[in-house]
């Protein structure tokens, strides 16, 4: 299991723009049955002060509108119905296979966009990304 880019930079944010960053996650698993994924944060991005951007509001929902703010993710599996739905990160099964797969990349799309009463600043959280073998 690997991660391409553990250092996701959204830059400066602009209210009522979304802001997206990709990393790509490659999966083998062993001989057995295959896998599962999951994605969880360590806290809502926030920053030293406390103040925090929300998560995204919602599992596999459409976000389009300028006016949704939040942080949360889309991933190239069967788990999203299309590449405009996004889930918050609440240690939820994204990604999975059956059977042995070797080199199976697994595309990540973060999605964040705030709203203009959020306080300037750098934001942060940790993204945990559990792989588990089935057997």
């Amino acid at each position: 299991f690997a991660i391409d880019n553990l250092d996701i930079d959204f830059g400066t944010l602009t209210p009522g723009v979304a802001t997206t960053a990709t990393s790509t996650l490659t999966t083998t698993s062993p001989s057995g049955l295959g896998f599962q994924i999951t994605a969880s944060e360590s806290t809502p991005l926030r920053l030293n002060s406390g103040t925090t951007i929300p998560d995204f509001p919602g599992t596999n929902t459409l976000w389009t509108s300028v006016t949704t703010y939040g942080f949360g993710f889309n991933a190239n599996t069967s788990y999203f119905s299309t590449n405009n739905h996004f889930s918050k990160f609440a240690n939820q099964i994204f990604d999975s296979s059956n059977t042995h797969v070797k080199n199976h990349l697994t595309n990540i799309i973060y999605k964040v966009n705030i709203s203009a009463i959020q306080p300037a600043g750098t934001y942060q959280n940790y993204i945990v990304y559990t792989a588990t073998p089935q057997y």
